[in-house]
């Protein structure tokens, strides 16, 4: 699609315009709305805190803390200043090791005076004043080995933190276990919770608050509830010493809840794992085969089976999946209030690495259909799946292209890892009910015509952004709500993603329906003025630059100025979390010396543009090729094509407005245990669609909810798109009925259960994992010269508290410590407990 094109689409009444990018550059003084700043090394993370989005605190490599009360503009080193550097300058504490730095910054949003500075060593530093003074507090028994906070949803200074045990430092013999501790002062004092159990509980794996801000909360539930996976007694450490059952999945932990912090606590589900809360929606991965109480060891099986809460772990469902295919993985990719979608890691004989299966849930999150084959992931679990933000079931993904295993083909020009698999994009725009290739467009930024006959356009997914070491990869597919139907990603026009090497940068304004190519390279992006600008710069991986460019009309034209008198390497460009300012950060290194340069580009000094008036707006209606967009039509307030004002900071987006659809082919998704095919094809007065048949070996009564009765399937076995409000369906769909799943758990008092063990079925989870939002890996136990002298009845009682840690690792740094992916590039399902105040 040519400019030409977009802009006779968008603006009809148009008489001319002009072909390729206009590019103009503004003859300004780079100090009169820039400036660079010099930091000891490359920044890693930027935080704004409070509403005035003036404080920000910057986190460099080194773990420098600096800060900054304009906004950016100009920055001072917290660790080289008197007021910080004399609380960190602490001697040796018995066999403490001295700080090394600043390693995360914690706050709430409801009161962001009030910050905690997490150290890498044994101290942390406080400040109840946006950081004018600082306090230093010691970590919960001088601990070092601290692996996960939490910080507790509406009591700002409650924290909880999981440590390995005390004793265990300077010991020698298997891994330790672990403490919870809490802290109700911001960390002057600590309280160990595994002592507050007395002997109940032996070692936490996974923790949470079980308290919401947004609730409501269930019967019994307190301030003081946390949620966490433990192990509860002595014969449970000593089978998982044993190694027995750790073929994969541990079924020796337990889901426990406690009200009191640990004084008392409740079983809730038996072998229940690590879990996670997304947007309310509490995960949950419980063991395939669980031990009967009582029972030694378990059938081997390395199986896991995913469970799903929506009161915070007062009941479960168990959700069901049709296939089994050796999976290595589970992933949650997207949770919101309609569906839930998962990535089921695989792998495949005579195919080298990693491949997911994508799954979407019914509105319930408990039958699970195929949505996608082979979408792709890596290995340390960054799948290729992104979500248009601000628009109902539109989804973007990378997906391994089958043929040749997933390889390029013998003598194909490729540029980087020839080991890397062969990618196309694809997006849908009915919550993953079908999915179409990218539209490629007919010419370059500079008006040179795309010859490809075939080809379409392919993006950079999550997986290229991880780069290598500390520095990031290619930019991939980005949105934000603050500008509705505008997505930007790197890529090339061609049949797989990176081929030949190229890549290039391209913006939608359609929500993906249609794309232009707006820069030769590799560029980094962001939107500010409440989606009414784009700031873009040359990546660092396309060379280093000294430009800067903006963009009022989506793209259309450019205008460029130069923020410094020699080029750098850009990582990043950063703005506060709700994207309305005008105000951006660019952040990378000297391409020469390695130091960190931050660049503040204050557009609201660029006195070129008036603010916009009430008819430079419109309801923009987005449609896939005239029909409805899941299900409605959607009126979305946003400027008008080609208009170029700034919406400014006093700019309210008037509110969405819908109106159902008559109900099409294109609202329906195979249900549970069935999957499209295209060999038989079903024609309505609705629409033409492949029938739904049944995947061979898979029996739907095998799942709980629909053994029990409180399943309908519908004769042509297909189910509403999750979310989607059409009328007047063509036929019956699937559902729920009897008042729907059949919750699998219940609680009871103590260390015991009456939870019964989940029956053996289907291929399980072995290996479970969300990404984005956290990444589970579990490592496992058993064998060599542990194992023998627990068989033989040799190991020493003192050992029991040296229980195997399983590891947890947070993902909300996917972007190689450069970005947060839930601040600002388009992953933001955080809970509404984190989420910034409107």
């Amino acid at each position: 699609m040519t400019v030409k094109d977009v802009l006779r689409w968008r603006l009809p009444l148009l008489l001319a315009v002009t072909l390729g990018q206009c590019l103009t550059v503004k003859a300004l003084e780079k100090d009169s709305f820039m400036k660079m700043s010099k930091l000891e090394t490359p920044v890693r993370n930027i935080k704004w805190i409070g509403l005035s989005d003036q404080i920000v605190f910057a986190l460099t490599v080194t773990n420098h803390l600096w800060r900054s009360e304009d906004g950016g503009i100009s920055w001072v080193d917290q660790t080289a200043t008197d007021k910080l550097l004399k609380v960190m300058d602490e001697t040796r504490i018995g066999n403490l090791s001295p700080v090394s730095g600043v390693a995360d910054i914690l706050f709430s949003w409801d009161a962001p005076e009030k910050i905690f500075f997490r150290g890498f060593g044994n101290f942390h530093w406080i400040t109840s004043d946006f950081g004018r003074m600082y306090e230093r507090v010691l970590g919960p028994i001088g601990q070092t080995g601290m692996v996960t906070w939490r910080q507790h949803p509406t009591e700002t200074e409650w924290l909880l933190v999981i440590a390995v045990r005390w004793s265990c430092w300077g010991a020698s013999g298997p891994p330790c276990g672990n403490d919870l501790f809490v802290t109700k002062d911001f960390g002057r004092t600590w309280t160990n919770l595994t002592d507050a159990a007395q002997d109940r509980i032996l070692t936490f794996v996974d923790f949470d608050w079980g308290w919401s801000k947004v609730g409501p909360h269930p019967p019994g539930y307190t301030k003081e509830t946390i949620i966490a996976s433990v192990y509860q007694n002595t014969a449970d450490v000593r089978n998982h010493l044993a190694g027995r059952g750790s073929n994969g999945w541990d079924p020796f932990t337990d889901f426990v809840r406690s009200d009191d912090l640990f004084r008392t606590h409740r079983t809730v589900v038996r072998c229940g794992a690590q879990f996670e809360v997304a947007n309310g929606l509490l995960f949950l991965a419980v063991a395939a085969h669980c031990r009967q109480t009582g029972q030694a060891e378990p059938p081997p099986n390395n199986g896991v089976n995913l469970f799903t809460s929506s009161d915070y772990g007062a009941t479960f469902t168990e959700s069901c999946f049709p296939d089994s295919l050796g999976e290595q993985g589970y992933s949650v990719v997207e949770a919101n209030n309609d569906t839930v979608f998962v990535n089921a890691a695989y792998s495949q004989q005579g195919r080298t690495g990693l491949y997911g299966n994508l799954y979407s849930s019914d509105a319930r999150f408990t039958l699970y259909g195929l949505s996608l084959k082979d979408n792709h992931r890596t290995a340390s679990a960054a799948v290729d799946f992104m979500r248009v933000q601000g628009l109902p079931g539109t989804y973007v993904v990378n997906q391994v292209d089958s043929g040749n295993g997933g390889r390029l083909p013998p003598g194909a020009p490729h540029k980087g890892d020839s080991s890397a698999p062969n990618l196309v994009t694809k997006i849908s725009f009915n919550g993953g009910s079908s999915w179409s290739l990218l539209t490629p467009p007919n010419e370059d930024s500079s008006g040179v015509p795309i010859v490809c006959p075939g080809c379409t356009l392919h993006l950079h997914g999550a997986s290229s952004w991880q780069g290598s070491g500390n520095m990031p990869g290619f930019a991939f597919v980005y949105s934000h709500p603050s500008a509705p139907g505008v997505l930007m990603g790197t890529g090339n026009v061609g049949q797989y993603l990176y081929q030949n090497g190229e890549v290039n940068t391209y913006v939608s304004g359609d929500a993906g329906r249609t794309w232009i190519e707006v820069a030769r390279g590799a560029h980094i992006y962001e939107y500010g003025d409440y989606g009414g600008i784009i700031v873009m710069t040359k990546h660092y991986l396309n060379g280093p630059t000294n430009e800067v460019m903006y963009s009022l009309d989506e793209g259309i034209s450019w205008e460029v100025s130069q923020f410094a008198d020699s080029p750098m390497d850009v990582f990043n460009i950063r703005v506060e979390p709700d994207n309305a300012a005008l105000k951006f950060l660019i952040q990378g290194k000297d391409s020469s010396t390695g130091e960190g340069l931050v660049v503040a580009v204050d557009l609201n000094k660029v006195t070129s543009y008036r603010f916009c008036k009430p008819d430079d707006y419109e309801f923009w209606t987005p449609t896939l090729g005239g029909q409805c967009l899941l299900g409605q039509i959607l009126r979305i307030h946003r400027q008008k094509p080609l208009v170029k004002c700034w919406n400014g900071e006093a700019y309210v987006r008037q509110p969405t407005s819908s109106s159902p659809c008559a109900c099409s082919v294109a609202d329906y998704q195979c249900d549970f245990g069935t999957v499209r095919d295209d060999r038989f094809i079903i024609e309505t007065d609705r629409g033409v669609y492949p029938k739904c048949v049944k995947i061979p070996g898979v029996d739907p009564g095998q799942c709980p909810s629909v053994a029990a009765g409180g399943y309908r399937f519908s004769e042509t076995h297909q189910r509403l798109n999750p979310g989607d409000p059409c009328t007047d369906p063509p036929f019956e769909s699937g559902k729920f009925v009897n008042g729907g799943p059949i919750p699998t758990s219940t609680s009871s008092e103590g260390g015991g259960s009456s939870w019964p063990a989940p029956a053996s079925r289907r291929g399980g989870f072995p290996g479970w994992a969300t990404v984005i939002v956290v990444v589970l890996s579990v490592a496992l136990v058993g064998g060599g010269t542990l194992t023998i002298m627990i068989q033989q009845g040799r190991i020493p009682d003192r050992w029991l508290e040296h229980i195997p840690f399983i590891q947890r690792l947070r993902y909300v740094n996917m972007r190689s410590n450069f970005q947060s992916l839930a601040d600002d590039f388009g992953f933001d399902f955080e809970d509404a407990d984190e989420a910034r105040p409107a």
